[in-house]
């Protein structure tokens, strides 16, 4: 007789500033003392999931996204293939992740992105860490793609916001934490003078980001984690939306509460199988 630990996979979703709302799941688990095996994620999900991946906890993730100043990493550049460079929040990553590799994760971390030439999706699973999320937050219309590898790569949600895909052969229970928004996210923010003028803020990049949301909320995709997951996390955050930063707090206490309805469920599930 003996014990096998089951394998655990937790699947982030992207969801701009909904996704804070994976702090507090990740506060349930830590609670817990439950880590999981493998971790897949996408934009928000790849930035928060990747800092777990290394070892941070949920309440360092969250001090550290206390102490950020989101404007300061925000670049302006003439609108052309995006409202922002990109080079100060590339920068701002291999800082947090402090320029390590996927190799070099206590926890096996898998970031999506898609070459937005061909529509393929690309898996990271190995090099840079920064270079991978960065790709994977690339939202099209307001952060310039990022050439990785003769790839042209923007946000990982644009065609699998939810990348379940990317982890569920490898694992026997899947937790999902999923926070994407049908609703067109406010982008008021980026109006704000230190960041960017409002003349510069074309109506492409609305249309840009609606359909964005579409792709993202397509009932497929929710229907197939629904399906395929152990645990299906979908926090009530109906009052804010991918834009609301300002919110995070509130958006970390709705993951929080959430998840502490299935904490049980959670516990019972990733106990060890006896044979």
């Amino acid at each position: 007789m003996f014990f096998k630990k089951k394998k655990l996979g937790l699947v982030l979703s992207g969801g701009g500033a909904r996704g804070y709302a994976h702090i507090g799941i990740l506060k349930i688990l830590d609670e817990l003392k439950i880590k999981p095996d493998y971790i897949a994620g996408t934009s928000m999900g790849a930035i928060i999931g990747a800092a777990y991946a290394l070892g941070m906890s949920a309440f360092e993730i969250e001090k550290k996204a206390d102490e950020l100043k989101l404007y300061k990493y925000l670049d302006p550049t003439i609108p052309k293939k995006g409202l922002i460079k990109g080079d100060k929040i590339l920068k701002l990553f291999e800082e947090i992740y402090e320029n390590k590799n996927f190799d070099e994760t206590k926890i096996p971390l898998f970031v999506n992105a898609v070459d937005i030439e061909t529509g393929r999706e690309l898996i990271f699973s190995e090099g840079s860490i920064a270079i991978a999320v960065r790709a994977s937050m690339s939202i099209p219309g307001i952060f310039n793609p990022i050439n990785v590898n003769n790839y042209t790569l923007v946000d990982g949600g644009l065609t699998n916001n939810i990348p379940l895909n990317l982890i569920k052969d490898k694992c026997d229970v899947i937790i999902t934490s999923n926070v994407s928004n049908i609703n067109l996210p406010n982008t008021d923010f980026l109006k704000d003078p230190k960041i960017i003028k409002e003349k510069d803020l074309p109506s492409l990049t609305r249309v840009l980001l609606k359909s964005m949301l579409i792709l993202q909320s397509h009932p497929n995709n929710i229907q197939n984690a629904k399906e395929n997951s152990d645990i299906y996390l979908s926090p009530n955050l109906k009052n804010m939306t991918t834009a609301d930063f300002a919110k995070k707090d509130q958006i970390i206490m709705a993951g929080e509460k959430e998840a502490r309805i299935y904490k049980y469920k959670i516990e019972q599930l990733c106990k060890r199988s006896l044979f």
